[in-house]
């Protein structure tokens, strides 16, 4: 009977034995799964930074078209009269009546004073957009890397360049820049574009 007993109790310890341990096999096996969840995991972040790298020069673009355009907006919404034509730092020639009311500057009067405007150029020897304030002879750079001159252009509610000076015109600005990102080997082309009317244009 004690021999029956002893026999059963070493049975139960090599049973239990056997379960608590695991086979080289199976460890080995176990690694190669736990490897293969990793290097997904891996290619699956590495593929998500690539991603970002490459879309975060179209969210820069967003965010310097809205703060190279939103001083321009409200300058010219609040304006007492813009005028269109060509121009450098040192001169501006207004667009002639019966010619197209495009060009490369604007000046923007804020009262009915003629001798205090606002003024944005383009620069054709650095290919940038300045501006100079009312107080200010000093040109200040809004944008570079342009590749259009005619930027600022008068059209009327349909889109159509006109021909003559009106009084509720409508402003167009066209910027096409090239743009350098912090990504190595990414550059990236933007385009800007908004169309202004003045409050008090009645």
């Amino acid at each position: 009977m004690n021999l029956k007993l002893t026999q059963l109790s070493a049975k139960r310890r090599v049973s239990q034995g056997s379960e608590a341990g695991r086979t080289l096999v199976e460890t080995m096996v176990a690694m190669a799964l736990m490897s293969l969840v990793l290097g997904a995991i891996l290619s699956g972040h590495l593929a998500g930074l690539r991603l970002t790298g490459f879309v975060q020069p179209k969210i820069d673009n967003s965010e310097y078209a809205r703060k190279t355009v939103s001083r321009i907006i409200e300058e010219v919404r609040c304006a007492n009269t813009v005028q269109v034509g060509t121009g450098t730092v040192s001169a501006f020639t207004f667009a002639a009546a019966n010619k197209p009311q495009v060009g490369n500057a604007i000046r923007v009067f804020p009262s009915a004073n003629t001798n205090s405007f606002i003024y944005y150029f383009t620069d054709t020897n650095t290919w940038t957009v300045q501006r100079t304030d009312l107080s200010s002879s000093t040109a200040l750079t809004i944008a570079t890397r342009v590749t259009n001159i005619t930027v600022f252009s008068m059209e009327n509610f349909g889109g159509t360049v006109l021909t003559n000076p009106q009084n509720n015109s409508v402003m167009s600005v066209l910027l096409q820049m090239r743009r350098d990102t912090t990504v190595s080997g990414v550059s990236d082309t933007a385009q800007i574009r908004s169309k202004i009317t003045r409050r008090n244009i009645l």
